[in-house]
Parts: C-alpha cells; sequence; structure tokens
C-alpha cells in the first residue's frame, strides 16, 4: 500500500512543525455491538488511535491482529514504530539516519519489511526494500539496484517478497505518471529475484486475505498466488485489498479526489459504482489495511494538518442462507 510520492513530499513538508505524539486512550469507545452488527461499512465508526503534532501513516496489522505498525516523522524523520491495540502502548523500532516507510511483518512475525532511502529533498529519490528482525536488528537490503524499490509484500507463506521496480524503465526521460515498472519476486531461501510481469506504466503487489493479486494497466486483477479468485474489473481508484468476508459484499479501495487528498470508498459486488465512507470531519483518509480476520480495517486520517491513525470495525457478514 505504498503512498503517491506527491502525498509523500506533502507529509514530508508538514514534518517541519515537529512535536511529540502519544496514543489516544484506549479506553475511547467506538460503535456498540449492535451499532457494528447492523452498519454497513459507509455508516460504521472509527475510533482514533493515536494524537499527535506529528504524522503517522500506512500502518499494517501484526498476523495475529493485535499489533499496527506504522511510519512516524516525530523527530523529524520518517521511523518505525509499533502500537499494541490492547493498551494503546507505542514502541519504536528504528532510529537511523534514513527514511524507513510502508512497513509490514512476515506471516510469521519474525521479520518486519520496508523501504528505506536517505533523506533528500527529492520526492522521486529512488527506494530500496529494507528487511528486518521483528526488533529492529539485522538490517539488510534486499535485491539492491539503482532504480526505485518500493511497496514491498510477503508471500502468503512468507517464504518470498513481491515489490514494485522501475529497473524495467530504460527511457532516458521519465515521468512519475508514465514510467514504467515490473511486479519481481525475491525468493529469501535461495537468495533469487525473479521478474514476474513485463514492463508497464501502472503494477502493484496487492494483499488480500488469501493471497496476492496484481492490478496491471486494463485495472484487471489476476493471482500471482493463491485459489478461487474471482476475476474484478476496477473502473477507477487503487483496489488495496480484500478480506475474507468481504469476498462476497465488496471491495475497499482509497482513491484521490477533488473533493480530499485520499477517501476510503467501497464497492459492493454486482454493482459498478463506488460509494464514498463519510470522513467523520477528517479532511482526507489513506494507507488503509485490513486485520488478517478481515473484523477491522486501519487507516490514517488527517485531521488539521496532520495525520493520525484510525481504527474500523467492519460489519459482520450477513449469514448465509439455506439451500433448498
Amino acid at each position: 500500500m505504498n503512498l503517491p510520492r506527491a502525498l509523500t513530499l506533502h507529509t514530508v513538508l508538514a514534518a517541519i512543525c515537529l512535536g511529540s505524539w502519544q496514543c489516544a486512550s484506549p479506553g475511547q469507545k467506538g460503535p456498540s455491538a449492535a451499532q457494528e452488527l447492523s452498519s454497513t461499512p459507509e455508516t460504521a465508526g472509527a475510533r482514533r488511535l493515536t494524537d499527535s503534532s506529528a504524522d503517522q501513516l500506512a500502518p499494517a496489522f501484526s498476523a495475529d491482529g493485535t499489533r499496527l505498525i506504522f511510519q512516524s516523522n516525530t523527530d523529524g524523520n520518517w521511523e518505525l514504530y509499533t502500537l499494541s491495540l490492547a493498551d494503546g502502548r507505542s514502541q519504536r523500532l528504528t532510529d537511523t539516519p534514513e527514511l524507513e516507510e510502508d512497513p509490514s511483518w512476515s506471516p510469521d512475525g519474525k521479520l518486519v519489511i520496508c523501504t528505506t532511502h536517505a533523506p533528500t529533498l527529492d520526492q522521486d529519490a529512488p527506494r530500496d526494500i529494507l528487511v528486518m528482525d521483528a526488533d529492529g536488528r539485522n538490517r539488510h537490503l534486499l535485491a539492491a539496484h539503482g532504480a526505485d524499490d518500493f511497496c514491498p509484500r510477503f508471500s502468503v507463506d512468507g517464504a518470498s517478497v513481491f515489490f514494485i521496480s522501475d529497473r524495467v524503465d530504460t527511457r532516458k526521460d521519465v515521468s512519475e505518471d508514465a514510467r514504467q515498472t515490473a511486479v519481481f519476486r525475491y525468493v529469501l531461501a535461495e537468495d533469487r529475484l525473479e521478474q514476474l510481469t513485463e514492463a508497464a506504466t501502472w503494477s502493484q503487489p496487492l494483499p488480500t486475505a488469501t493471497g496476492l493479486a496484481l492490478r496491471a494497466d486494463n485495472h484487471s486483477l489476476v493471482w500471482l498466488q493463491g485459489t478461487d479468485f474471482q476475476a474484478a474489473i476496477a473502473d477507477s481508484g487503487m483496489i488495496l485489498g480484500q478480506a475474507d468476508y468481504l469476498a462476497s459484499q465488496g471491495w475497499i479501495v482509497s482513491q484521490l479526489s477533488e473533493e480530499a487528498d485520499g477517501r476510503l470508498r467501497w464497492r459492493p459486488n454486482g454493482s459498478t459504482s463506488w460509494k464514498d465512507w463519510p470522513l467523520e470531519g477528517r479532511d482526507a483518509e489513506w494507507t488503509p489495511a485490513f486485520a488478517p480476520d478481515g473484523s477491522q480495517l486501519v487507516f490514517a486520517g488527517r485531521d488539521r494538518g496532520q495525520w493520525d491513525l484510525y481504527l474500523r470495525t467492519l460489519p459482520a457478514p450477513a449469514p448465509e442462507l439455506p439451500v433448498k
């Protein structure tokens, strides 16, 4: 779930006004169980997890759904932090001169993967893929290259890492919107890198509940790994994931719009149009990620110029009708 580079630059500029951040009270109440069961995705409310004078972005759940990992520029530099959902306690994971962004855990929780690059005023600075132990130690780059490598995602079994790279783009004059990228897979045990797709102007691996999908130029979705996938066509927006129960209900997207720098939308299966989630006082929403069981969605929301983390409990799936 990679941030658009323009949005990344915005948040870096916003970091000029620095300050400390703290988690919102874990006792803060969200919707009641009755509300959660009867609500639809666009009416379910969100609970604020952090209350900050810095920016928190790109949250991801641990495999057991009890913790989040995310990036924060509390000290003026993007570093990684973890957050316990049980008690709201946060812990700093990295403290380096480099910028660490877009983190996630391996399925077994033993490794963390993210992108990294040296601080620069160039918003298009090439990124590398960084792998480390879950405690932040034993850092090493994965298939380092002078090109821009980004959007790293572990395979479901944790044996491989998928990522996007523009190392396939041989043009001399490359714009952000037109550069060519491809999906690569790095097999960890074999130290082997393979290119999975041809060079295209848009591609991204998308973690879902049961595997990994690819969104290509024509907005089609195809499996790189997984089973029982029904092809879907997105007319706009970025498809970021599909939880187990949402397989029968619809898709979640985050999309730039004229009204906001980002907002969450969803499209029920069988519909051709996207529905907006209310911003609930926020002026933008971005980087949504599902809990492993599909029961919750975490995302970054911008309020009064700062990005904080929010948790939305998703409605329970509709019961299956008996077969007659």
